[in-house]
């Protein structure tokens, strides 16, 4: 379904790109979309521009939320947000209703009334997405990697089998980060980590013609839009139905107030850096791999296993090792990679530090070399 005219102009219309279309016909349609929304008025972009907001601190380093400061969102089931968001939303909901009541339409409208509008999905958290990540990321390694005798009796060796699982990362950390970091600033998490968003429908991302249709064209839009910015919010120019607070408006500002925070230092209080907890992650992950490996041999296979499973391997090993590893990780991970010469003259340097310092010494390096792309 072409969309382009003789003149190789855009059609405008109902864009219909959705996921079913060839790769040729979804980028005119994806493109036809973009074209008729890319300037609208208090909106952000998450897919081209945008897609890293509430994910990285203002010195680049990937954060997730602190879960002392989340609270729970009116009229939601366990849906959860910053607490200055949470406030805010429940300021939308009050205007909202107030200035529709008149509005005979508006109870019975299908998509924005009252009765269809509620938090469905708030903040998410790192922790168990990297988890199950991590899990996913295992189950991979073993299908391809563990299934020749040759191989498995060659990594019944802990450094040999760190070095395998390094290896693999190589071949995929770009496509599949390992570390908490990576899975942040990469291709792999979404809006909902940052605690900032609240998504009010469980519309598909995919379908251009229901955001259109259903949102962008719909009698209430602009009254939804307009009571979204009084209270500090941005609208997900790709998924209307997402509120999104804008840390940088008056009125997001004084719902920050009540908690005695501001933008310029919302992510230090409010944040961890999640390069902090890299190494140890890798520790942790790195030793449960390895014993799950080594509990699945045979006693003739590895006559240790026992004592095997019961050592503490990880804490076991010089904090000179750890560094190496994490090096080698993000190097993976990222795009922009350091050249070997660099590789090797900062890993030199940085395996004198310790270990803490090492760790942000590391990430400072590697800041920016992820290039994310779209993000749902």
């Amino acid at each position: 379904m072409p969309r382009l005219d003789k003149d190789g102009k855009w059609i405008r219309g109902n864009p219909k790109g959705d996921n079913t279309l060839s790769s040729k016909e979804l980028f005119q349609e994806r493109s036809l979309y973009r074209d008729l929304y890319s300037d609208h008025r208090n909106t952000i972009d998450f897919w081209y521009e945008n897609t890293l907001y509430g994910r990285i601190d203002n010195s680049g380093n990937a954060v997730y939320p602190r879960e002392s400061f989340l609270k729970q969102v009116v009229g939601s089931d366990c849906v959860f947000a910053l607490n200055f968001v949470a406030d805010a939303y429940g300021s939308f909901v009050d205007e909202y209703n107030f200035r529709n009541q008149t509005n005979p339409d508006f109870l019975n409208d299908e998509i924005l009334s009252p009765r269809s509008i509620s938090p469905k999905r708030g903040w998410q958290s790192v922790s168990q997405i990297h988890h199950q990540y991590i899990q996913s990321f295992y189950e991979t390694f073993a299908a391809l990697r563990l299934q020749n005798s040759t191989a498995r009796r060659n990594l019944v060796v802990f450094e040999n089998f760190v070095k395998a699982v390094l290896d693999f990362i190589d071949q995929v950390g770009t496509v599949s980060p390992f570390t908490r970091t990576g899975l942040i600033s990469g291709l792999n998490s979404g809006p909902l980590i940052s605690g900032l968003c609240l998504d009010l429908s469980l519309a598909s991302h995919a379908s251009d013609s229901e955001k259109h249709l259903d949102f962008y064209q719909n009698p209430l839009y602009y009254s939804y839009r307009q009571v979204a910015q009084n209270n500090g919010f941005l609208l997900d120019r790709n998924a209307p139905w997402r509120l999104v607070a804008d840390l940088s408006s008056p009125a997001m500002k004084a719902f920050m107030r009540r908690y005695g925070v501001r933008p310029r230092n919302l992510f230090e209080k409010y944040y961890h850096k999640s390069y902090t907890y890299d190494i140890a992650s890798i520790k942790v992950y790195m030793e449960n791999f390895y014993k799950t490996f080594i509990a699945s041999q045979t006693l003739n296979a590895v006559p240790s296993r026992q004592r095997i499973l019961e050592s503490d391997l990880a804490n076991d090993k010089e904090d000179s090792y750890w560094i190496e590893v994490y090096m080698r990780v993000r190097q993976s991970e990222v795009f922009e990679k350091l050249s070997r010469t660099d590789f090797d003259l900062t890993l030199k340097e940085v395996k004198n530090y310790k270990i803490d310092a090492a760790a942000r010494y590391i990430n400072e390096n590697f800041l920016g070399k992820i290039r994310p792309n779209f993000a749902k």
